[in-house]
């Protein structure tokens, strides 16, 4: 997951986020360029899998899990990114 950095609501009263820069290609266009075999990419998804369970755990809805927002680091680290319609839900509700 990208790091969360920073937010709040502007003085507008637009509510904003600010996480680290990843640098680095979708999911898929890694995989397809590197020619991964199938082991590799299942640890990639299982990264990600951590990552949604993780954000679920903590009531937090992606609601857009896809490629593009996956972003791999040069260093082979898939990151989640784009929270932009995410749902923060209530303990016990939606």
């Amino acid at each position: 997951i990208a790091q969360l950095l920073d937010a709040g609501v502007s003085e507008e009263g637009t509510p904003y986020i600010v996480v680290e820069l990843v640098e680095g290609v979708p999911i898929d266009v890694y995989c397809r360029e590197r020619q991964l075999d199938a082991a590799s990419r299942i640890g990639l998804f299982q990264q990600i899998a951590g990552a949604v369970d993780f954000i679920h755990r903590n009531l937090i809805v992606h609601r857009d899990v896809k490629p593009a927002n996956i972003l791999v680091t040069a260093e082979g680290v898939p990151k989640l990114l784009d929270f932009g319609i995410s749902r923060v839900l209530k303990p016990g509700g939606r």
